[in-house]
């Protein structure tokens, strides 16, 4: 037997109009606060295989532009980075919300990663990494893994279970 979770309130997608300045501010905050709040990511990838999903250990940036995480170079996700750097990010909140489908919120991220390779650019990267995963520096440290950066295209924040807002921090 499933688990019970309250009824959902909408039962057709709520599309959220981006042109309303108040609203469109509220989800931007709600968009930063999920990004802030949460730890990992679910990370989807292309390459010549088709597609993969993994788990990552993620930090974002204030303006909410660009996302760093750390991998070993001899993984799937980094083959197919430089294979196709597309790639897709999910973030949610259901463990912070059990049993209330209707306080979960999703974060879908699409965005062109890449590998970091500026020195001087990376240490600032990976020092706000580190303010986030400060018991992942052995793992950053390691000189088998890699950072990618994320450019991000758009955000898609889904709450309410079907209350859809995307944006793009490009708008700003």
């Amino acid at each position: 037997m499933g688990k019970e979770y309250d009824k959902p309130i909408f039962i057709d997608v709520k599309n959220i109009d981006s042109n309303d300045k108040d609203s469109e501010q509220r989800y931007i905050d709600e968009i930063r606060k999920m990004s802030d709040n949460q730890m990992f990511a679910v990370l989807a990838t292309h390459g010549e295989s088709g597609p993969f999903a993994s788990l990552v250990a993620f930090a974002g940036s204030r303006d909410l532009k660009h996302i760093i995480f750390i991998t070993p170079r001899n993984t799937k996700k980094y083959d197919n980075i430089l294979v196709n750097g597309n790639v897709t990010l999910l973030i949610d909140n259901r463990s912070d919300r059990p049993g209330s489908i209707n306080q979960i919120s999703a974060l879908t991220i699409t965005g062109t990663a890449s590998v970091m390779n500026n020195e001087l650019f990376m240490d600032q990267w990976l020092r706000m990494y580190l303010s986030k995963h400060p018991n992942l520096n052995d793992f950053v440290e390691a000189s088998s893994n890699i950072a990618i950066l994320v450019e991000v295209d758009t955000y898609i924040y889904v709450s309410k279970f079907q209350e859809v807002f995307a944006w793009s921090p490009d708008q700003r």
